[in-house]
């Protein structure tokens, strides 16, 4: 777990643990802008954006999709280059249906809320492009047009991962 506090403002937002402003940066565990006095900045993206179904903080671009054949537990997922406006909690490793990762759940900045994880590395040769890349699950965010997916129940009971194609 981590531990952040967030100020904005008529927004102060606690998590679980205690890790400080500094050792997220430190640790580049953050994936936003820090300014003056702590005060953190959210990014705003351009383009088709897919944002935080709960409170609509921009978090990745469609040009940025890698994939959009993976799966969650919970429904469909897409990989992405790259993500803004999230905090990555601690590293685990977790089984996975292409395999045994190491990952690091994330979190969007505004409103804490899980939006998906981030794959720190992978075991097996053939699933090391994953690596430092973020899967997005579609029932925690908005589309571009503003489109959700309904979460579904315990879709896959073990791990989550790429589905067959």
């Amino acid at each position: 777990m981590f531990q952040f506090l967030y100020i904005r403002p008529s927004l102060i937002l606690l998590s679980l643990s205690r890790v400080t402003f500094e050792q997220l940066i430190r640790k580049e565990l953050f994936f936003g802008v820090i300014g003056e006095m702590g005060r953190l900045f959210v990014q705003t993206l351009e383009g088709s954006i897919y944002s935080c179904k709960h409170c609509k903080t921009h978090l990745a671009v469609l040009e940025d999709i890698m994939s959009k054949a993976f799966s969650s537990r919970h429904g469909k997922a897409y990989l992405f280059r790259n993500v803004a406006n999230v905090t990555l909690g601690e590293k685990e490793e977790r089984m996975m249906i292409t395999g045994m990762h190491i990952v690091a759940d994330i979190f969007c900045v505004c409103c804490g809320s899980n939006v998906g994880w981030k794959y720190e590395s992978a075991y097996e040769k053939s699933q090391k492009y994953k690596e430092g890349k973020f899967i997005l699950e579609r029932f925690q965010i908005l589309g571009p047009n503003g489109s959700t997916y309904p979460r579904i129940q315990e879709a896959q009971i073990v791990g989550s991962d790429v589905d067959e194609e």
